[in-house]
């Protein structure tokens, strides 16, 4: 199974950060925009 980077979590569906190229789990981050949160978060400041 896939291991979130941001979480370590393993996940059955993992998602690539558009801005940084984390490999994020639908829990730590936005996958409807391909965002991880750390890019989320900066793109609402």
């Amino acid at each position: 199974m896939p291991t979130c980077e941001i979480c370590g979590g393993e996940v059955e569906d993992i998602y690539v950060c558009r801005i940084c190229g984390y490999r994020f789990c639908g829990e730590c981050g936005d996958p409807a925009s391909e965002e991880c949160e750390f890019c989320v978060e900066e793109d609402e400041i």
